[in-house]
């Protein structure tokens, strides 16, 4: 019995009507319900109308209750990198480091020449670029020559800046050497050209390009 009234209770009320309106019908058609519960006349008319009313208040609840949702048809809220004004993945910046810029170039001297084989343009600190050439210098004379940073100078924007990387050797004569030349530079440099052995104001650069900055 205690299992009947707890399922009674957690049912819908549009079933609890509908099972007790069945039951006050049951009585009025069956009249009798035990040896000692006769509903008679009066009470099986009694019965159907309650019956009748609690079966038509059941449907009446159970086809004005709330109708399951429909799908939607509005836009998804937008999430991060959808769209509008949320921050969109993109590719890697074009100033992303490093970075190898063309080389090849060539420098020939009386007695000497120097072939630029590899540029890097890299981060060295916050508000500078470090710019790392490798080059190789070919000395055509019979003496041994001096392979160092007092022969390079670079043109910042107009500016000469020397090299801070620690380049110091000899090339035997009729021989080739291979070493690096490191400049720091300003974020912000727009043009560069490298000068070799002939320094100073009057002096020929050789124009390197840097990457376009967003």
């Amino acid at each position: 019995m205690a299992d009947i009234v707890k399922a009674l209770l957690a049912a819908p009320v549009n079933a609890v009507l509908l099972v007790a309106g069945l039951a006050f019908l049951g009585v009025a058609v069956f009249r009798r319900i035990t040896e000692r519960l006769d509903a008679g006349p009066k009470g099986r008319l009694f019965a159907a109308l309650i019956g009748v009313v609690l079966v038509l208040l059941s449907l009446y609840l159970s086809l004005s209750g709330p109708k399951p949702e429909e799908p939607s048809m509005a836009a998804p809220a937008e999430t991060p990198g959808a769209g509008g004004d949320q921050p969109t993945a993109t590719a890697p910046p074009a100033g992303a480091f490093p970075v190898t810029l063309p080389a090849g170039q060539e420098v020939k001297g009386a007695d000497r020449s120097y072939t630029i084989l590899k540029i890097e343009l890299d981060r060295h600190e916050i508000d500078q670029l470090s710019l790392t050439f490798t080059i190789r210098m070919a000395n055509q004379s019979q003496y041994p020559a001096n392979f160092w940073n007092a022969s390079f100078r670079l043109l910042a924007d107009g500016v000469p800046v020397a090299p801070i990387g620690d380049l110091n050797e000899v090339v035997d004569g009729n021989a080739a050497k291979e070493g690096t030349v490191k400049f720091a530079i300003p974020a912000k440099t727009q043009k560069v050209g490298l000068q070799i052995d002939k320094l100073g104001p009057d002096a020929p650069a050789l124009p390197i390009a840097l990457p376009v900055t967003p």
